[in-house]
């Protein structure tokens, strides 16, 4: 046949409808590719982002911790120092009724 069929792109001199597909599909990839990497950054600095905050608030939870036995610790201190004390107080008001029974008994 003098004409090429209609059907066949390569016979008919360079293929430009496949050149075309294929850039069209290559794009199609690229753009594919760079949605995915951007999702992964996205998804890398949210998990970091938790990182973050759960240091925090374990940083937080630990502080707590360690003045709540701050606290304990110096109300154990002052209860000690009340009943030093009152222990005090016993004694000296036993050693002043000893001296003075033994006042009275001289």
């Amino acid at each position: 046949p003098a004409r090429p069929s209609a059907g066949d792109p390569a016979e008919a001199g360079g293929g430009g409808a496949d050149d075309r597909e294929a850039a069209r599909a290559k794009a199609k990839a690229e753009k594919a590719a760079a949605r995915a990497r951007r999702a992964a950054e996205k998804e890398a600095a949210r998990a970091e982002r938790a990182s973050a905050k759960l240091v925090r608030s374990e940083t937080r939870a630990a502080a707590k911790a360690e003045k709540a036995t701050a606290r304990e610790a110096a109300r154990e201190e002052r209860r000690a120092a009340r009943a030093a004390a009152k222990a005090g107080a016993a004694a000296a008001a036993t050693a002043a009724t000893a001296a003075a029974s033994t006042a009275a008994s001289d």
